[in-house]
């Protein structure tokens, strides 16, 4: 059975439900931002709500880098090694994240299935694009098998996870990403969507198991959550939101300098992005709030195409401009936000949101310089500046309506 978690799924907790950190998962992080990278050594985890976190966003990373490692080698850009190797990186940093539970030499051991679960979808990946039906299967195969024994490791290491539960999930997530290269392969971009969305809804739901186990298992070593389950409930729906829009931003790009097909329907998912962003706040600020936000942030996506048109034809002049309107649409975005919350200050949102206009204007440069390794930096650092600004809203509302 596939297990996909939806991207609103937990809003039914900020009515009703409660959320408990013991069965929910995470281990941690690694982004960078110009050749600095954020590793588990540097990103305290002390409370159960810290290790989920942390686990989110390292395994959405994992789901990510997989994916543009996906999309670089169907759309045969140069940029593939760079991917496969900001993987590597990913894989060493989740093998570090539970080194303050299991050791040493269960980070390590588990650095090293996590690498050769990566070469077996290489694999797959490599024989889908050769059209050879009979090597596709070996390697489908023995992506299934790697992961297996991902999930076996994690059984013998904690009493608290299942190597047939954690199985399950984790081929579920092998399901998707190979759904996509199959997609992206035979041009069906609406079914790569898809499975794109399951790939991270499964990166969840995995994180989410672990961080259920490690937190049974060493209840001693993390003070408890630090929100109620409203509140943490704002905290992820938040997250998840701009973590995907900032990742659609920079897949955007990624399709667009390229001049792959599949790039509007890229921006289609954005463009349902922009119209999502509005619902968790309206359960707190109405409708019409919501749909005022999701509004006012539509225009910037138009900027984003201007802004990538212009590097697509050497227009140093357009993006320029594009980059301009971006940001007066960023002030617009700031002050919608602080006319409903006096938590959300007009000044301070309007520096984040300009700071993510940057992110995105150095990505499409480095996009079409053809810095690879700068371009990878861009990308994470859009990525942390969704995050800061899903934490600034979500700790606004939580601080103005003490939930």
């Amino acid at each position: 059975m596939k297990v996909i978690v939806p991207l609103f799924a937990s809003l039914v907790v900020l009515t009703s439900a409660t959320v408990d950190c013991s069965s929910t998962p995470l281990a941690a992080t690694a982004t960078s931002e110009g050749v600095t990278t954020t590793t588990a050594a540097t990103v305290p985890v002390e409370t159960r709500d810290d290790l989920r976190d942390h686990l989110r966003e390292l395994l959405l990373d994992r789901a990510t880098w997989t994916r543009l490692y996906i999309i670089d080698v169907v759309g045969r850009t140069p940029a593939a090694a760079a991917s496969s190797d900001r993987l590597v990186r990913n894989e060493r940093a989740i093998g570090r994240a539970i080194a303050p539970f299991y050791g040493e030499a269960a980070s390590l051991q588990l650095s090293g299935l996590l690498q050769d679960e990566s070469r077996a979808a290489r694999d797959a990946v490599g024989a889908a694009m050769l059209n050879d039906r009979s090597r596709y299967d070996r390697a489908k195969a023995h992506w299934y098998t790697t992961s297996d024994r991902v999930a076996s490791f994690f059984a013998l290491e904690s009493p608290y996870l299942s190597a047939d539960g954690l199985g399950l999930a984790l081929r579920a997530w092998v399901n998707d990403d190979i759904g996509q290269a199959a997609s992206r392969v035979a041009g069906d971009w609406a079914k790569d969507a898809a499975d794109a969305d399951g790939s991270s809804g499964q990166a969840l739901a995995v994180a989410d198991i672990l961080t259920g186990g490690i937190v049974q298992q060493f209840r001693g070593q993390l003070r408890p959550a630090r929100r109620d389950a409203r509140a943490e409930s704002l905290h992820l729906v938040m997250r998840d939101l701009l973590y995907a829009r900032s990742s659609l931003i920079h897949e955007y790009v990624v399709e667009s300098i390229a001049g792959m097909p599949s790039a509007e329907t890229t921006m289609n998912r954005l463009q349902q992005i922009e119209t999502d962003f509005g619902k968790p706040l309206a359960f707190f600020y109405g409708g019409a709030f919501g749909d005022r936000v999701s509004s006012t942030l539509r225009p910037g996506l138009d900027d984003a195409r201007s802004m990538v048109n212009g590097a697509r034809q050497g227009d140093a002049t357009a993006q320029a401009a594009a980059k301009a309107a971006w940001y007066e649409n960023a002030d617009s975005v700031a002050a919608v936000f602080a006319q409903k919350n006096p938590r959300w200050s007009r000044r301070d949102l309007a520096y984040l949101f300009r700071s993510s206009v940057d992110d995105v204007a150095r990505d499409v440069e480095t996009r079409a310089a053809s810095d690879w390794t700068l371009n990878v930096y861009a990308a994470d650092a859009m990525r942390r500046d969704g995050t800061r600004i899903a934490d600034v809203l979500s700790d606004g509302v939580i601080a103005q309506l003490a939930l």
